[in-house]
């Protein structure tokens, strides 16, 4: 009798000669992929009838970005490229092989709009940007200097943005500006990652119709408004960035509804408002699930601001620490009347404890300040006591103590051993922006850029308040999950060789 013929396995159970196959077709594909990437270059001394070669540059980015496929590199090398018009790209990137733009090792570059913008990136995906400097002198309706709409994956990565104009008669200007055009869609999964936006007399980020975006690790430095989504920011992450000035840090409006925002671990300086939340016009879309905690505000005339229209629900605001040293001694009857809490713009009505949680944060403005402390609809209270008695259980875990940071004039606000705001946040972690006591979190730009690690004790992920830590990595998840395959494949060749 003729002896049964079994296939050789794996530990997983799949036939080798598959596993050989499907090793052999990845490394095609990556050596595919290598093989057609392409590094061009681009200096003020160049000739766009150049190759594009280190020793044979172009002259003019938008040239390479007529040309740049996916996987290329356009290496910009220094000096100040000004724009007769903005600058257009041919072709997108894919998840593997993103097309990478980047300043020169060690160079300067700036990228000048003149009169106009500088990127338009209008339904192209998979484009990196990095170390690049963009400015304009726009001051026409809706200006900005980078353009989004129907982009995806896209990536901002150690670049500055300086010096936008005022807004001239249109709310839509802005440093950057997504917006959503005749049915375009969301812009999905991009991220902006350690970042400088300096003097922005207009909102640095003005954001309609996003999802899965990453904003980490930037600084905001006298911009009129750092973050703003305005419509539709679904699923973003808002981490560990440093604003100093201005005059709103995180504006969400969200006028046509919004669901799963985290704002996490940053740190505000001297922003006359921390948070404002919601805006006139709502048409019963959901401002739904946004989650404001551990944060440190310093030196800021408002915590919260904004409207209460019925359409706000499941609001989180916990573990924040609020130290103004200053008395601002707003008069009671002012539009910004409530130092702490003011959700009583443009007739609100009165907040329905069942849609927040206010609670576990550090509230503290000097004893003399006049000010009201917090105000809606119905209630006008100028302690904490009296806020929880009106609306309980706001802020019925709240302290008004000094948090004892380690040096608030250097900008260090870590806490010190003893501060009353260790183990006090709402999980029995730290109040303020470092929920983990003094680890090695970096809020704000940090030298050299690359995702910020999860927490100790993590495993990522996002959406829970009680853990932000999701972080985007350079090759995203199609990157990873393909990479993965590739090495459990060549690691089964390996063992089914052993065994044929």
């Amino acid at each position: 009798m003729t002896a049964p013929i079994h296939a050789h396995h794996d530990v997983r159970g799949i036939p080798a000669r598959s596993l050989r196959q499907a090793a052999l077709c990845c490394l095609l594909l990556v050596l595919h992929g290598l093989a057609g990437a392409q590094e061009y270059h681009v200096a003020l001394s160049g000739s766009d009838g150049a190759s594009g070669a280190s020793t044979a540059p172009w002259r003019s980015i938008g040239h390479a970005a007529g040309r740049a496929a996916a996987g290329d590199t356009v290496v910009i090398h220094a000096g100040t490229y000004l724009l007769a018009e903005q600058i257009a790209f041919a072709n997108s990137g894919s998840a593997g092989t993103p097309i990478t733009y980047r300043a020169n090792s060690g160079d300067s570059v700036l990228i000048d709009g003149g009169t106009g913008r500088c990127l338009s990136l209008q339904f192209r995906s998979h484009l990196i940007f990095q170390d690049l400097h963009f400015t304009t002198g726009s001051t026409a309706v809706g200006a900005c200097m980078v353009y989004m709409e129907g982009t995806n994956h896209c990536q901002f990565l150690g670049c500055t943005f300086s010096d936008m104009p005022a807004e001239n008669g249109a709310e839509n200007t802005s440093a950057v500006r997504c917006m959503q055009t005749g049915g375009a869609g969301q812009s999905v999964g991009c991220i902006f990652r350690d970042n400088l936006f300096t003097d922005c007399l207009s909102p640095a980020l003005r954001l309609y119709d996003t999802n899965g975006w990453i904003i980490e690790n930037n600084e905001f430095v006298n911009c009129q408004q750092a973050v703003g989504g305005k419509d539709k920011p679904d699923n973003m992450l808002v981490r560990r960035n440093r604003i100093t000035g201005g005059r709103i840090a995180f504006y969400f409006a969200a006028q046509s509804g919004c669901s799963d925002v985290t704002i996490t671990e940053n740190i505000v300086v001297g922003a006359e408002i921390g948070f404002q939340v919601g805006g006139l016009g709502t048409y019963g879309n959901l401002r739904d699930d946004i989650k404001l905690y551990n944060n440190t505000f310093y030196e800021c005339s408002h915590l919260i601001t904004g409207w209460d229209d019925a359409f706000t629900r499941r609001q989180s605001y916990h573990s924040n620490i609020f130290l103004g040293v200053t008395a601002k001694n707003i008069p009671a009857g002012a539009d910004t009347a409530g130092r702490f809490v003011n959700l009583d713009k443009y007739g609100s009505v009165a907040v329905d404890p069942a849609y927040y949680t206010m609670d576990w944060n550090c509230l503290r403005v000097p004893a003399g300040d006049t000010s009201l402390r917090f105000v809606d609809a119905h209630v006008r209270a100028q302690t904490i006591a009296a806020w929880s008695a009106a609306h309980p259980p706001f802020e019925a875990h709240s302290i008004a103590d000094d948090p004892q940071f380690v040096d608030a004039a250097a900008g260090d606000f870590r806490l010190q051993a003893g501060s009353p705001c260790r183990g006090a946040g709402r999980y029995g972690q730290d109040m303020g922006a470092y929920p983990r006591g003094s680890d090695a979190t970096v809020i704000g730009r940090r030298a050299g850029g690359g995702p910020s690690p999860p927490p100790a004790g993590t495993a990522g992920g996002g959406g829970s308040d009680q853990d932000a830590s999701s972080s985007a990595g350079g090759c995203g998840a199609g990157g990873l999950a393909g990479m993965g395959l590739l090495v459990a494949a060549l690691a089964g060749l390996r063992r089914s060789r052993t065994r044929d």
